[in-house]
């Protein structure tokens, strides 16, 4: 087996390795890029995008920037108010906006809004949902609205370039339907349970609407009562929070079973509630963010987290500290607040416990004793991994040459590394002796022969005949970026160039290497997207299929080796930033399968990508 030093980030503002159990609380606000403190509403859409709706505009966060869209009186196409009420991602991937102004959608594909019209009026809407026919239903005070929109229509408005989109709605009018004791019927929540049933909140209780007959019934047994919040887990049970005469009542909904809960706390605030998917209820009362489990709350049981408000400067608003819970995919809460912003709540507590903070650490070794060593303190080395003690570095006499991984070991566990000259130390011996050698990079090849690459082409150094020899592009190349490593050899032996101009594919043959470029053109869809190229690695479970691009400002790209097309991922697609410095991809999953993931280092922190999902998760 080859011995090797690995490099193991290559980005990094600090480095964490050690997971903690409290929680951790961060907040989000107008100075962290969010347009408004007043929050309305939170959602994460399928691209790992959050969203979140203001008093004043629209934000996008992709994990570390906001991305405000505001109204515009010169843009048909930007969003047509700036006090958002909902928000609501249907099946096709669109964004439906709720505001008082009316309801707007929001297409990824073109990147714009387009107005929902009816005989050319707006339609507000204060709650939106979707039913499993397609069929968009938004609520306003006493009313439904049904609308359709197929998907020729919406490809014809694209095409057209319109800005809005003409319906024929259906309205349904609760007063016709609902017979109470009072005159004001109004809807407080819409919801479509995992049973397909429409449920309707209002002022007066919990009622169902048939989609087919379109007729509205009451839900026992909380007729009678205003329905607050609506919550459904990933199981189908279903926990309604409800009011009356100023005391909160509560009701489980579970596997065809009623239990229900009166709120010992009297007179309390209650402005948020949430039932995860883990089985958690979460409250937001009296300005504390507080979660049980849900058999303890029932049961009037101990909480399991209390956050106070005081930790948040929010004990000065009269008891509207929290508008609205959400728990996105990796499960993290998320609260909206009247006026403070959002605020992340990670149960789990830290990732990472942070060591030799406050210096970036651009590269880092582990050795074969294990021990790690950064570049940044070269003359230390860390033998236990927990950075908390060093030994003197008799081991690497120099860790990178301008900014590059330049140093290997042989298969005998000798030492090389390129600086002016190609050196090595014997492992045996220590004695280090000096070759004529030139190049950007080094790398140990599957052949035992050391490889480094310049702009003019492979430089080979055979270790048994202390020789090398050059085998040039056809023309050379320019660098395209100092941060690069500029080799890596795939699985199968194929030497893949980065960090010149476009990618490079070097295949061995028994006189030298055969090149194929891959370069960006225009014209073409299914190019490399930049010629700037960073990093380069094989898929995790299709290796001799598949092989990972990261660019610098192009995105992620995934190159099919049989046939040279790329396909293209980017911030749209969720990634957190369009430049990719390091890719790495995980060895196995934990049932000891092939994992289907991959790791990128951005300049907006680390990401973890599904090669089989195309999904990205970023690391909060």
């Amino acid at each position: 087996m080859k011995q090797r030093a690995s490099v193991l980030l290559f980005i990094f503002l600090s480095l964490g390795l050690f997971a903690q159990n409290e929680p951790t609380i961060t907040q989000l606000t107008v100075n962290d890029g969010l347009s408004q403190g007043m929050i309305f509403d939170i959602l994460q859409t399928r691209d790992g995008f959050i969203w979140i709706a203001t008093k004043d505009g629209l934000n996008r966060y992709d994990g570390s920037r906001f991305e405000v869209f505001s109204p515009n009186p010169y843009d048909p196409y930007a969003i047509v108010g700036s006090e958002i009420w909902d928000l609501f991602e249907d099946s096709r991937g669109l964004l439906w906006i709720g505001l008082p102004e009316g309801t707007d959608v929001y297409d990824p594909q073109t990147g714009v809004f387009f107005h929902i019209k009816y005989k050319n009026k707006s339609i507000p809407s204060f709650f939106i949902t979707e039913t499993s026919d397609g069929a968009m239903w938004l609520a306003n005070n006493h009313e439904l609205i049904k609308i359709k929109i197929q998907n020729r229509q919406l490809q014809q408005v694209r095409e057209q370039k319109s800005a809005y989109i003409e319906v024929a709605p259906q309205f349904i009018s609760l007063k016709n339907q609902i017979e109470v004791p009072v005159d004001d019927v109004f809807i407080t929540r819409l919801h479509l349970t995992k049973e397909k049933k429409l449920l309707i909140g209002t002022n007066y209780g919990l009622f169902n609407l048939d989609t087919k007959t379109e007729k509205i019934t009451p839900i026992l047994p909380i007729r009678g009562y205003k329905v607050n919040f609506i919550s459904e887990n990933r199981g189908g049970d279903l926990l309604i929070g409800t009011d009356k005469d100023f005391t909160h009542y509560w009701s489980l909904l579970s596997k065809g079973k009623v239990i229900q809960k009166v709120s010992p706390v009297q007179n309390s605030f209650i402005t948020g509630q949430l039932l995860d998917d883990m089985g958690n209820v979460w409250l937001a009362q009296n300005n504390h963010l507080i979660k049980w489990k849900l058999s303890e709350f029932f049961a009037d049981g101990k909480s399991e987290i209390d956050i106070s408000p005081d930790r948040l400067n929010l004990d000065y608003n009269n008891g509207f500290g929290y508008t609205c819970l959400m728990t996105d995919r990796s499960g993290l809460l998320w609260a909206g607040t009247a006026g403070f912003g959002i605020v992340k709540v990670n149960e789990k507590g830290q990732k990472f416990k942070t060591s030799l903070s406050r210096t970036g650490h651009r590269l880092i070794l582990e050795g074969i004793d294990g021990a790690l060593y950064t570049a940044v303190m070269p003359n230390k080395k860390f033998p236990n991994k927990n950075f908390e003690a060093s030994a003197v570095n008799a081991d690497f006499p120099i860790l990178e040459v301008n900014g590059r991984k330049a140093l290997v070991y042989d298969r005998d566990a000798n030492l090389w590394w390129l600086a002016d000259k190609l050196k090595r130390k014997d492992k045996n011996t220590k004695i280090t002796s000096s070759f004529a050698f030139q190049g950007l990079a080094l790398l140990y090849d599957h052949h035992d022969k050391l490889i480094s690459v310049s702009e003019k082409g492979i430089h080979r150094f055979d270790p048994i005949t202390q020789k090398s020899h050059d085998f040039p592009f056809d023309h050379p190349r320019k660098i395209g970026s100092e941060d690069s490593n500029y080799l890596y050899e795939d699985q199968t032996g194929v030497i893949w160039i980065f960090g010149l101009e476009g990618l490079i594919k070097a295949i061995p043959q028994k006189t030298g290497y055969h090149y194929v470029y891959y370069i960006n053109s225009p014209k073409d869809q299914n190019s490399l997207s930049i010629n700037t190229v960073m990093s380069v690695a094989d898929d995790p479970l299709e290796p001799s299929h598949y092989l990972w691009v990261g660019t610098k400002g192009g995105g992620l790209n995934r190159l099919d080796k049989k046939t040279g097309i790329f396909r293209k991922f980017s911030q749209e697609h969720g990634l957190p930033d369009n430049v990719i410095y390091s890719i790495l991809a995980e060895d196995k999953a934990q049932n000891g399968a092939a994992s289907s993931y991959i790791w990128m280092s951005t300049n907006k922190g680390l990401c973890r990508f599904d090669v089989q999902k195309h999904t990205s998760k970023i690391l909060p």
